[in-house]
């Protein structure tokens, strides 16, 4: 559906029929018109519908229809001449001699349909649209000019009704009928409030058992227990007012949090700031948490009608949204939605494409025995003092997890979920063996017997199967595992993920890179902190691996704040891993070359990056919140800067010391 037109309902005064509105009675009205006047007619009349206090009007033609006011003089007579028409036909098949005793009763409200003083006229070039069920009154820039109308017939008698001519069968009316506006002498003011109250008392005769539920439910989810898997809110970031009202027939998805499918062969590099992005979409979050974002999509709708412009995403407890655009607009896409949107303060930012950090196989990596790490950051020292409160949990958010794994089939599950299917189920297969190595290096099974070990091997662990149904990773799948585990109730989060950068990037001087970080995602930053505000009002950690780019971390939007930590990679000589992201922005460094731990199908091996540094960083603070689970973020990165070991490599964290950070607090 297109829209045609929309008012606000709190400036014109909606008709009333036999003590129902006009527009709740288009189904009825449209059948009339379809069964008993030409095929150029049965489409005239748009459709309504009611929403924040607006009503809309939509067609199914993909033509583009103009009001009145916007005709040359020719096409507003042509427009004019059809309504006319369309009129005197109406006014004549009423007057038949044919027409049934029963449709006789529908005359007054076929009529006030079509009165030039309740319709605004629209043009496409060959056929007219009608927005109609209000009294526009001759003020209106689209309604039609008034001509004189012959005289009213007397009332009919009571019948069968408009229904025995559109071949249905509703029930007969009962009563005479009342058109409210057709009367001079009654006021705007008693037609709304007669509506107002009359729906009121008809709703609830009607619905009355559908209150009672409503209200049970109300009730059970105000009492739910915390571990209650429900859509309130109570542990999330506040909803704004309004969320839950309707906007409209195709305005919006029917379902929140569920990320279209991308063509990954229309993906392309930014030139601005070299990350790979989806040209066709771009985020929008409302910065006021007490506006409404399902009627920010409305008006943001209202400004691009045009079928190409699309609302494909919506999550109301963030306030966000993904708008689709034409390609072609994506240099002014964004400015032009701010200069349009004028009454909301907006974050706007790209679609980013995400990978799970490289791995490295070069031969230089294959001198080191498969533990050397667990000495470099103090692990045994630190087993001495726990390995783990299961009451801790750990939530790692990536591609999937083999929990049959050796490694893992003995840990603490706790409300596992697929970002993809909406359910528990996560699997692991030979090309989703990231998140299995990544999960076994922070809580994998000690003393087994088998393989290696986890950092904190007793803490529970959340698996967070992001979606793979397009083969890639967006901003918008991590932001929405990462709202997943805090409101599940993680301890810490594992993030061993990284944008993807173009290869030229690499090739810029450090300058140029911090002129990148100062000028591009200043928006996206924005939204990142303001996630991080709530995982801190929650008290919840997350850790991410700093990227294997080889430069400065704040690049990536996601990485510059001081609510999160992020880990740069070690090799076994404590020097920065050559591929390793580095600069201010970097917390803590841990190893990250040829770190050994599970693969799926109860397989060892090497992986190497800061994506296995982060998990090690992870695991410490998994053990340090053990030790004291109020530990907030803030005090954990000061433990560990205090107690960490000075690398005397330029631009990396120091290497962090786990033994000593546990014995810190």
């Amino acid at each position: 559906m297109k829209i045609l037109h929309t008012i606000s309902e709190n400036d014109f005064v909606l008709l009333v029929y036999n003590k129902k509105l006009l527009i709740d009675d288009y189904e009825t009205i449209q059948s009339f018109v379809s069964h008993n006047f030409e095929e150029q007619y049965h489409n005239v009349l748009a459709k309504p519908s009611r929403a924040n206090d607006y009503l809309s009007w939509s067609v199914t033609d993909k033509d583009t229809y103009k009001g009145l006011h916007e005709l040359n003089e020719k096409d507003k007579n042509t427009a004019l001449e059809q309504y006319h028409g369309l009129r005197d036909k109406i006014t004549e098949k009423l007057n038949s001699p044919s027409t049934s005793e029963g449709a006789a009763q529908w005359k007054n409200i076929i009529a006030s349909v079509f009165a030039p003083e309740n319709v605004e006229i629209f043009y496409d070039g060959e056929e007219i649209k009608l927005a109609w069920g209000v009294q526009f009154g001759n003020h209106d820039k689209n309604a039609a000019p008034f001509k004189e109308e012959p005289k009213e017939e007397p009332e009919a008698e009571e019948g069968a009704g408009l229904a025995a001519l559109a071949a249905t069968t509703p029930p007969a009316p009962k009563e005479k009928h009342i058109l409210v506006s057709s009367q001079k002498e009654r006021t705007r003011s008693y037609n709304i409030f007669y509506v107002f109250f009359y729906g009121i008392w008809l709703f609830i005769k009607r619905y009355w058992s559908l209150l009672l539920l409503a209200l049970l439910a109300i009730f059970l989810l105000h009492y739910c227990s915390p571990d209650c898997e429900d859509n309130n809110n109570s542990n999330g970031i506040p909803n704004r007012d309004g969320d839950q009202e309707e906007v409209g027939e195709g305005f919006i998805p029917d379902d929140e949090r569920v990320r279209p499918p991308i063509d990954t062969t229309q993906l392309i590099y930014d030139d601005s700031s070299m990350q790979q992005i989806v040209p066709d979409r771009i985020n929008i979050a409302l910065k006021d948490r007490n506006k409404s974002i399902k009627t920010f999509a409305f008006k943001l709708k209202q400004e691009y009608p045009d079928s190409t412009y699309k609302i494909i995403y919506i999550d109301t407890e963030t306030g966000r949204l993904q708008f689709q655009f034409p390609d072609t607009l994506r240099a002014t896409i964004k400015d032009d939605i701010k200069a349009k949107m004028t009454a909301y303060d907006l974050l706007i930012w790209d679609e980013s494409i995400f990978a799970f950090s490289r791995t490295f196989n070069d031969p230089a990596f294959s001198n080191t025995n498969q533990s050397y790490y667990f000495n470099s950051v103090q692990a045994p020292g630190a087993w001495n003092i726990t390995t783990g409160d299961k009451d801790i949990i750990v939530a790692v958010v990536d591609d999937g997890f083999d929990l049959n794994h050796p490694e893992l089939k003995n840990a603490n599950i706790v409300k596992p979920y697929n970002l993809e299917n909406k359910d528990d189920k996560v699997y692991a297969n030979y090309d989703l063996q990231h998140g299995t190595h990544v999960s076994a290096t922070i809580i994998g099974e000690n003393d087994n017997g088998f393989g290696s070990s986890g950092i904190a091997p007793d803490c529970s662990f959340m698996p967070i199967q992001l979606s793979m149904n397009d083969g890639v990773i967006t901003n918008t799948d991590v932001i929405d595992g990462i709202l997943y585990a805090i409101k599940h109730g993680a301890d810490v989060i594992n993030l061993s993920l990284g944008r993807v950068f173009s290869p030229q990037l690499t090739s810029l001087p450090v300058a140029e890179q911090e002129r990148l970080i100062e000028s591009m995602g200043i928006d996206e930053a924005e939204f990142w902190n303001e996630l991080y505000d709530y995982a801190k009002k929650e008290n919840v950690t997350i850790v991410y691996a700093g990227g294997n780019d080889n430069v400065l971390i704040g690049i990536d939007p996601m990485t510059r704040s001081d609510l999160v930590i992020t880990v740069s990679a070690i090799d076994a000589a404590n020097q920065k891993a050559v591929f390793s992201n580095y600069g201010d922005y970097s917390t803590i460094s841990a190893p990250g070359v040829r770190i050994y731990n599970a693969l799926p199908g109860s397989k060892m091996d090497y992986m190497d990056g800061t994506s296995m540094a982060a998990p090690i960083v992870t695991g410490a603070v998994a053990l340090m919140k053990s030790v004291d689970p109020d530990l907030t973020t803030e005090e954990i990165i000061k433990i560990l800067d205090a107690t960490a070991k000075s690398l005397y490599v330029a631009n990396i964290g120091p290497l962090i010391q786990i033994e000593a950070a546990l014995k810190k607090i």
